[in-house]
């Protein structure tokens, strides 16, 4: 298909998408970050890759917006004259629009971020004899790119959160997530599988500390932890490029 025809088709199903997408019951603001992205990545991408798992990805999104968003496509109020298949017609049409227009968004970052990861391994297979000899004559050791970072982020961090913030900063969002599963009340207002991360570490600082204080801090210690080993990552990767 001809890339500019292939591109209008996009455009349009994209349009349609975030249009019922603003009757979203959570944040617009991220969807339209990831719309952003696909503008920007649409411009960059000069050739498509057929790969199995460029599409498929997309493809995940796609159904997780949909399936995040599933009260627009499903408990629309329709006027009893539309009839049955009326009704049909218009959730299924609801239901591809958000599902292909978050799709196509998708597929142009995974083809955007496949063809950064091309070029990124070109880089440094044609420099790697180079970079090995400039990491013996840096000073600096591939553990210690990681290490520092990682240990100056921790310790900085512990020290303000049980000096400064202990337990650490329980916002109206965190303390429904922690309700959530005291009670046993779920709604998708939240990302279900966040709030079990939560809950596995909130839990297990109950029992090792008998003190919902402590069991808040234990969690917020292991966001630190986590963090920090992120950006580490981050770091060391930059250094070896």
């Amino acid at each position: 298909m001809n890339r500019k025809v292939f591109g209008i088709i996009q455009a349009l199903t994209v349009l349609v998408g975030m249009g019922y997408l603003i009757n979203t019951n959570a944040y617009y603001q991220p969807y339209l970050v990831v719309l952003v992205f696909a503008l920007f990545a649409y411009t960059k991408v000069k050739e498509y890759h057929y790969k199995w798992h460029l599409f498929v990805a997309p493809m995940i999104y796609g159904l997780a917006v949909m399936a995040a968003n599933y009260t627009i496509w499903s408990g629309f109020s329709y006027p009893d004259e539309i009839g049955v298949s009326g009704r049909f017609l218009h959730s299924a049409c609801m239901f591809l629009g958000i599902f292909v227009g978050a799709y196509f968004q998708a597929f142009n970052v995974c083809q955007y971020l496949y063809d950064r990861a091309l070029a990124t391994a070109d880089r440094k297979g044609a420099a790697e004899d180079e970079s090995i000899a400039a990491s013996k004559t840096s000073g600096w050791k591939p553990w210690q790119v990681f290490l520092i970072p990682f240990l100056s982020i921790v310790a900085i961090d512990n020290i303000i959160l049980f000096t400064c913030r202990y337990p650490g900063t329980v916002s109206s969002d965190s303390l429904t997530q922690i309700k959530m599963f005291m009670e046993g009340w779920y709604n998708n207002h939240h990302p279900f599988y966040h709030t079990q991360v939560i809950r596995l570490f909130v839990s297990l600082g109950l029992k090792l500390f008998g003190d919902l204080n402590a069991a808040v801090a234990f969690f917020n210690v292991f966001q630190i932890f986590f963090m920090a080993a992120c950006f580490s990552v981050q770091c060391h990767f930059y250094w070896q490029q």
